[in-house]
C-alpha cells in the first residue's frame, strides 16, 4: 500500500484567509476536520492555529484514484492530526 502523502495528487499547498501554512506546518500542527465531494473533486479541510485550511484534490490530478473510496477512508478519521492522515496506508 501507499501512504497518502506519497500520492502525487496529495495536497502540498493549502488555502486559508491570511498567510497559508506550508505542507510541513500542516503536517506538524493541523487537524483533519472534513472532506466533501464537489464538481472540482474532493475538498479536504482542517484547522491550523485557529484558522480553517483547505485543499482540493481535483478529478484530473487524481486520475484513476477512487475519490469516493478516499472520502470514505478519510471520514473515519475526523479530528485526527494531519500527520496521521498523511501516513495512512491506502490502495485507491
Amino acid at each position: 500500500m501507499t501512504k497518502l502523502r506519497d500520492y502525487p495528487w496529495w495536497p502540498t499547498r493549502w488555502s486559508c484567509i491570511g498567510n497559508a501554512p506550508n505542507a510541513g506546518q500542516v503536517s506538524a500542527k493541523a487537524t483533519f476536520e472534513a472532506c466533501r465531494h464537489s464538481t472540482a473533486g474532493l475538498t479536504i479541510a482542517g484547522h491550523y492555529e485557529g484558522t480553517t485550511i483547505s485543499a482540493v484534490i481535483t478529478h484530473s490530478a487524481a486520475a484513476g484514484a477512487n475519490l469516493k473510496k478516499l472520502r470514505s477512508v478519510l471520514a473515519l478519521h475526523l479530528g485526527k492530526p494531519m500527520s496521521f492522515i498523511e501516513n495512512l496506508d491506502v490502495h485507491l
